[in-house]
């Protein structure tokens, strides 16, 4: 996997050019306002009035005159930018980000505009780029032909929307998800993952299989060199586990590791969403007892069973 630090330097570049080039656009839009004599004249006379009114307010003088012409001044340059085809506003970086100014950060922390573009990009390295494409809205319920398999469908997607409108202010945090294949489950979590990062949360959605391959690079690594495997796992606002009983056991690794990162999850109090084709008694001969326990903690899950006809064929 790639470090997270490198894709966090990959989008500070990203916003630094952003940023940048805004603040490039002003500057040029005011050089060339600047090659219109009358508005060079205005800007010159308003500057020097300025200092004047400073002084003058300092000293405790009578600055209205000044004022008065500073109005007409403004007037007068607020017509010649109109002949001109130009605004005041032309000459303030147009920034994405109003809040942050494109600087991806805000109080010395990353804006949650930053947060939302690193996971996208991370989303995109992890090749499940796709989620940003889904939404709650995408789903035609109507194309489900098996009525229960509708009903029960819609009533999940009305569950976890209420979830992600209300989070972090929710009762369970964690969910797990069974059904068989193409039932929709995958692609529900992808609303999902899309909605939380549109509300501003960060989200790592990744399948069981390519977890199972960071927790063994994370077993076999130098300690010093550990942490960045499991990193984004453990530190996500939301980690979404796709197909979980899918990759193959690895002795001292598997159980181990996702027992780890459940419960560091937990500690932060920070949800983990899970699919699976696997149904209860099949998990539990799957996973240890303690991983079993932390998937299927009822006082703390949202314990789903979506069953019915395969999607994909519709």
């Amino acid at each position: 996997m790639m470090k997270s630090g490198k894709i966090v330097l990959a989008v500070k570049d990203e916003y630094k050019l952003k940023h940048d080039r805004a603040v490039e656009v002003a500057d040029h839009n005011l050089a060339r306002a600047m090659e219109n004599d009358d508005f060079r004249r205005i800007t010159k006379e308003l500057s020097s009035l300025n200092f004047d009114v400073v002084l003058k307010q300092a000293k405790k003088q009578d600055a209205s005159d000044e004022l008065q012409k500073i109005k007409l001044l403004e007037k007068e340059r607020a017509a010649t930018l109109k002949r001109m085809g130009m605004r005041e506003s032309d000459f303030l970086p147009k920034f994405d980000c109003e809040t942050c100014n494109d600087t991806g950060v805000l109080s010395g922390k990353f804006c949650d505009c930053f947060k939302k573009r690193y996971y996208e990009t991370l989303c995109d390295f992890l090749g499940i780029g796709q989620i940003r494409n889904v939404t709650f809205s995408d789903v035609d319920f109507s194309k489900i032909k098996d009525a229960k398999q509708r009903k029960k469908l819609e009533s999940n997607y009305k569950l976890f929307k209420k979830y992600c409108d209300k989070y972090p202010s929710v009762k369970y945090k964690n969910a797990l998800i069974m059904g068989g294949t193409g039932v929709g489950k995958s692609y529900l979590m992808y609303a999902v993952a899309n909605e939380f990062m549109k509300n501003g949360f960060s989200v790592l959605y990744v399948s069981a299989i390519k977890l199972n391959s960071l927790m063994l690079s994370y077993h076999t690594s130098f300690v010093s060199e550990r942490d960045v495997y499991l990193a984004d796992v453990i530190d996500c606002d939301l980690l979404i586990i796709d197909d979980l009983g899918s990759e193959q056991k690895i002795k001292n690794v598997t159980d181990e590791y996702l027992l780890k990162i459940l419960d560091e999850r937990e500690k932060a109090d920070k949800p983990v969403f899970v699919t699976t084709n696997l149904n209860e008694e099949q998990l539990k001969n799957s996973y240890n007892e303690r991983v079993f326990s932390r998937l299927f903690n009822v006082n703390k899950t949202i314990i789903s069973n979506i069953d019915g006809n395969d999607l994909r064929l519709f």
